[in-house]
């Protein structure tokens, strides 16, 4: 998909680059015809912002200089409203995540089964993550909570772009873990605490996901004094 979209993007490039368009004509083909051609398929994928950077640089260029304005102009000042001063053109991860906010949200609420497949997925990436915090709850709350061991999928996207704008997302019916009993501590709580080695963390994690575990009570003994020895050795076989 992305060389599709790169392909698509040369193509506009070159039409842009050929017209005889006054400005304001400019900015209409770009913000009513270009950009939605791009932003139709955006909500399904998981760029990082640098690559949804590299996408549009040259797309952006091509109209700047079609439009009167130098090519290298600041790219604060483009996508910046036109209120404060910008040119108010549109960027490609902000209209991906403001796409991807409205599916994940009017999807859950209407419980259909989009929403449904949604939530499974929210609570899959939460259990990968076994943190305590609700993943897309306050996501710059705490520094130690970067999560930056689990895998790129689309729930870590949202969570990227609610970052760039503190923003939050509430849904208290979605699964955590919690702990069992007093004293009990959540394992990739404490170690997110300890460590920001992402290796370290990826490691540690995937022997708790292989031993299906998530908390210390999960592989001590009743009284929370020992560590059970299946789990030290691995002979527990959680899988079969």
């Amino acid at each position: 998909h992305y060389t599709e979209l790169q392909t698509k993007i040369r193509q506009l490039t070159r039409d842009i680059c050929t017209s005889n368009l006054t400005h304001s004509e400019s900015m209409t083909a770009y913000k009513r015809v270009a950009f939605k051609k791009l932003e139709y398929s955006l909500p399904m994928t998981t760029y990082s912002h640098k690559e949804i950077n590299e996408l549009q640089n040259p797309f952006t260029s091509a109209f700047l200089a079609n439009s009167g304005y130098h090519s290298r102009f600041p790219r604060a000042l483009v996508y910046a409203p036109e209120r404060f001063g910008g040119i108010g053109l549109d960027h490609m991860y902000q209209a991906r995540g403001l796409l991807q906010l409205k599916y994940l949200i009017s999807h859950i609420r209407q419980k259909d089964e989009l929403g449904k497949s949604m939530v499974c997925v929210l609570e899959q990436t939460q259990l990968y993550a076994g943190v305590s915090s609700p993943i897309l709850t306050n996501p710059n709350a705490d520094d130690t909570l970067r999560l930056q061991y689990i895998p790129t999928c689309w729930i870590t996207t949202i969570r990227d772009f609610l970052k760039t704008f503190n923003g939050s997302i509430e849904f208290q019916e979605a699964w955590k873990p919690t702990a069992q009993r007093q004293y009990d501590t959540i394992i990739m709580d404490k170690l997110n605490q300890t460590t920001t080695s992402k290796t370290i963390l990826s490691r540690i994690n995937a022997c708790r996901l292989y031993l299906r575990v998530a908390t210390i009570a999960d592989i001590t003994d009743p009284t929370g004094t020992y560590i059970e020895e299946q789990f030290i050795t691995g002979d527990c076989h959680p899988c079969e």
